[in-house]
């Protein structure tokens, strides 16, 4: 994938490297983020509006704070947009963004706006850290768990592109995910030394990046992960939106034995596997009595890549 290869090209360049790698930084007890959402890549005008697009924008980045176990406290924007696009853009782009703040007690700091030549949304995200954790931090015999289901967002996004007329469920987890601000606050404090990111580009992705990361392998049994059964009227490739779908910003660990029991007892999460030792393929699936070895190449063809037209 060329997001890897550009990210070890930055760290190799960098004299130090030290805070690239997860998708959050921390530094002087705060928790960093950055994403970025770009027009007919991540999102179509044609399918949101500039207040949903401000919602989503400003939960993406602080699924990323979720995902580090902090607490968002700012954040920055920069918005490019084209000339062809006028106040009224603005105007309701940052009444979602108004929203947004109201719902997550978070505070506009600043940030920019140039022209373009389609629409890009760079969000910068500044949680308090409560302990620093890494995607790094997974050991065998830990156990794998999710928050929540995986795939509807992927059916959203398809009944939106082929404007079809199905359950409403779908194209609101598209639009609007939630981050998982709780549940990654609570994780952090009851987890000795989580292992933990979000779903942004698909279960399968947080895995590997996971399993690559911590040196380990994670093997998982599809029975137990969750999804909305009713994606499977939808398509027949339904396990594949599962799987592959992304951007349904659930978060994805791995705990200690001791630790995921005692997160059971405040928190619905879904067990869907173990950390074992590390072997040829950093994840393994479990269906039916069969296992699937997930190599590179399957990640690299089926996984949301960001240099490819459109969202996928």
């Amino acid at each position: 994938m060329k997001e890897l290869e550009f990210i070890n090209i930055i760290k190799n360049t960098l004299t130090d490297s030290s805070f690239i790698g997860d998708d959050t930084a921390f530094a002087q007890g705060f928790v960093f983020t950055q994403d970025t959402l770009v027009e007919d890549v991540h999102f179509r005008l044609s399918t949101m509006s500039a207040f949903e697009l401000a919602q989503k924008a400003v939960a993406v980045n602080l699924s990323d704070i979720s995902a580090s176990g902090g607490v968002p406290c700012y954040i920055l924007i920069s918005l490019s947009l084209p000339s062809c696009l006028d106040s009224s853009f603005v105007e309701g782009f940052y009444q979602g963004v108004e929203q947004s703040c109201s719902k997550y007690g978070i505070k506009v700091l600043g940030g920019d706006i140039t022209g373009s030549d389609k629409v890009f949304v760079s969000i910068c995200a500044i949680g308090k850290a409560k302990k620093q954790i890494k995607r790094s931090f997974a050991k065998e015999g830990d156990v794998i768990f999710t928050t929540g289901n995986h795939g509807s967002s992927k059916a959203g996004l398809e009944i939106l592109e082929k404007n079809l007329a199905f359950d409403e469920k779908f194209i609101q987890a598209h639009k609007l995910p939630t981050p998982k601000i709780k549940e990654g606050a609570i994780i952090a404090d009851v987890c000795d030394s989580p292992a933990l990111m979000d779903s942004s580009d698909g279960l399968l992705d947080a895995l590997y990046k996971i399993a690559l990361a911590s040196s380990v392998t994670l093997e998982v049994d599809f029975d137990f992960v969750p999804y909305d059964f009713d994606i499977k009227k939808l398509s027949s490739d339904w396990y594949n939106w599962v799987l592959f779908g992304g951007e349904d910003y659930e978060l994805v660990g791995c705990a200690r034995e001791s630790d995921f029991s005692k997160l059971q007892e405040v928190l619905s999460l879904h067990q869907i596997g173990h950390v074992v030792a590390k072997s040829d393929f950093p994840v393994i699936i479990k269906k039916d009595g069969e296992y699937r070895q997930i190599t590179s190449e399957i990640i690299e063809n089926m996984s949301f890549d960001h240099f490819k037209k459109g969202p996928q």
